[in-house]
């Protein structure tokens, strides 16, 4: 699921970063680029709103 369906389906801020992080642990620091464009994902959706 992506962060903007996540979003969309009424997850908060927390709950995504919480499960952000349940990735790290699991996939280790191969999974890092990924999560840097989640968080920007996130960034945005606060910007305009949406999260």
């Amino acid at each position: 699921m992506t962060v903007k369906k996540c979003s969309k389906s009424g997850s908060n801020k927390d709950e995504i970063i919480d499960a952000l992080n349940g990735t790290l642990i699991v996939g280790g620091s191969i999974v890092i680029p990924h999560l840097r464009h989640a968080i920007g994902t996130i960034e945005l959706l606060e910007k305009e709103g949406l999260l």
